[in-house]
């Protein structure tokens, strides 16, 4: 539970009690702002999945320039991490990096060998940037096997598939 700004000792956290909160995981993320995240992350830089938990966050929000900063930070720490490596090359497709993005995205799925997100981004890659619709048609079709795949997730896949087996 997210401890409230009332008293504080010199020099803790303006989230009160939060960093222990935070690291150990005991805190719904949901309730915490960046602002605070970034001051638990700063306090504890070694903590590599609070880190890509921030990261993952900027990411959705859609600020890549923070989100890379810190997935880079989390590969430099721990260069397996399979969402970290996956993201930062959809980051790279997205800012026009087609080649770079896959090398990224490849080494995630030889990390994390059918990991949803890298198999997504791949097909996406092959597809509409390197322009290798055959080689997007494996991905795809992994992608389409993962259980609990989210309905709208699984029809645009299946039409990318389609459009990769039609070249």
């Amino acid at each position: 539970m997210l401890t409230v700004v009332d008293d504080r000792a010199p020099g803790e956290l303006a989230t009160g009690g939060i960093t222990s909160d935070v690291v150990s995981g005991g805190v719904d993320l949901g309730s915490v702002t960046n602002e605070e995240m970034e001051a638990v992350v700063a306090e504890n830089p070694t903590v590599v999945g609070m880190r890509a938990a921030l990261a993952r966050r900027y990411f959705q929000e859609g600020d890549f320039s923070n989100a890379l900063g810190h997935y880079l930070v989390v590969l430099e720490q721990d260069p397996s991490h399979a969402e970290a490596l996956a993201t930062v090359g959809w980051m790279s497709f997205l800012s026009q990096e087609p080649e770079l993005a896959e090398s990224y995205v490849l080494r995630s799925l030889e990390v994390a060998p059918g990991y949803p997100d890298a198999l997504w981004f791949l097909g996406n890659i092959r597809l509409f940037g390197t322009n290798d619709a055959a080689g997007a048609v494996a991905p795809l079709e992994d992608l389409l096997e993962v259980d609990g795949l989210a309905p709208e997730l699984r029809a645009e896949a299946t039409s990318l598939l389609e459009q990769a087996r039609n070249g």
